[in-house]
C-alpha cells in the first residue's frame, strides 16, 4: 500500500485527479484534487487558527481542535497534518457529553430556561467549590468513563446537592475535563493565545465567560458562520493562486472579541483542575472494581 500512498506535504503543488474518475465518470482531466480537505481540516483554516490557537465546537458532541508543533501521541486524540503548513500537527479531541447534558440540566433543574441556567453558571460564588461531572453516555475522552461524581462526602451523590449546585458543578466540569486534557496532550498555551469558538453553544455568552475562565484565554467568534465551507473554498483556491495567496485570505478573517478571562478566577480554576483530576481518578476506580 505504502507505494500507492506516497506522504505528501499539506503545501505541496496540487495533483490532477486520477484517469480512472475521468474515464468511468467523466470528470475534466484538469481537475485538481485539494489534500486535507475534510470538515475538520477545513474548520481549522477557515477559522484561521493558528499556532497556539484552539477551535471549541459546541455542538451535541464538544470539539477541541489545536494546532501544535507537540502533541503527546494518546488513543484519546486524533492527530492529522496541518493543512496550513508542514511544521507543526493539527489534532482533535472529541467529547460525546456535550450541549445535551447542558440541554438536560436546563429542563431538569433550571425550570426549562436557558436564562435561570445562565444566571446560575454566573452568579453561584466560586467561594466553596464542589467538582464533578455528568456522564451519561460512554465518555470518548477518557474514553469508557460514564456516570457521576463530586467532591464532596463519597456517600454523598451529586444529585443529592441544590439544583443550582449541580448545574453548575457538571457544567463546570465539562470544561475543567477539557482544559486537562489539552495539558495531557502537551499542548501549552501562549499567553496571546485565542480560542475560537463555533456551534449552537457559541451563542451563549454567559457560557462563554465561564470557559474563558476555566481555560485562562479569552473567546473569540467567528462574524459569520460556515467556517468548513469557507475553509474548503480556501483550500481550493490555494491550488489555483498558491498557498501564500491563501494564507492572506485567511488572515482577514473577521472574528469578534466575546468574552475576557479573568485572571482571580482563573487561577481559582487552577486549583480546581487538579481537584477534578483527583476525583476523576477515583470515579474510574470505582467503576473498575
Amino acid at each position: 500500500m505504502v507505494q500507492y500512498l506516497q506522504p505528501q506535504e499539506a503545501n505541496e503543488e496540487p495533483t490532477k485527479i486520477s484517469s480512472y474518475f475521468t474515464k468511468r465518470y467523466g470528470l475534466n482531466k484538469e481537475c485538481h484534487v485539494t489534500r486535507f480537505t475534510g470538515d475538520n481540516p477545513a474548520t481549522l483554516v477557515g477559522m484561521s487558527c493558528g499556532d497556539q490557537d484552539l477551535i471549541l465546537s459546541l455542538g451535541t458532541s464538544d470539539v477541541l481542535i489545536g494546532v501544535s508543533s507537540h502533541v503527546t501521541p494518546s488513543p484519546d486524540i486524533h492527530v492529522f497534518c496541518n493543512p496550513l503548513n508542514n511544521t507543526s500537527h493539527m489534532f482533535i479531541i472529541c467529547y460525546k457529553n456535550g450541549s445535551l447534558v447542558r440541554e438536560e440540566l436546563m429542563k431538569k433543574y433550571c425550570e426549562g430556561s436557558w436564562e435561570r441556567y445562565n444566571e446560575i453558571i454566573s452568579s453561584v460564588s466560586r467561594d466553596h467549590e464542589i467538582v464533578g461531572n455528568y456522564l451519561p453516555q460512554p465518555e470518548t475522552c477518557p474514553a469508557g468513563l460514564t456516570g457521576h461524581f463530586c467532591s464532596t462526602d463519597p456517600d454523598k451523590s451529586l444529585f443529592s446537592h441544590p439544583p443550582s449546585t449541580i448545574v453548575r458543578t457538571v457544567t463546570e466540569g465539562q470544561f475543567l475535563s477539557k482544559r486537562n486534557d489539552i495539558a495531557a496532550a502537551g499542548f501549552t498555551l501562549a499567553p496571546c493565545a485565542r480560542l475560537i469558538v463555533v456551534g449552537g453553544g457559541s451563542v451563549n455568552n454567559h457560557l462563554l465567560t465561564l470557559i474563558s475562565n476555566v481555560f485562562g484565554m479569552d473567546v473569540y467568534r467567528m462574524s459569520s458562520g460556515n467556517a468548513a465551507a469557507r475553509g474548503a473554498a480556501l483550500l481550493a483556491y490555494a491550488d489555483v493562486k498558491g498557498v501564500e495567496k491563501m494564507r492572506e485570505m485567511v488572515k482577514r478573517t473577521e472574528i469578534e472579541l466575546v468574552a475576557k478571562k479573568n485572571s482571580e478566577t482563573y487561577e481559582k480554576y487552577c486549583c480546581m483542575r487538579e481537584m477534578y483530576v483527583n476525583v476523576q481518578d477515583q470515579h474510574r476506580k470505582n467503576m473498575e472494581k
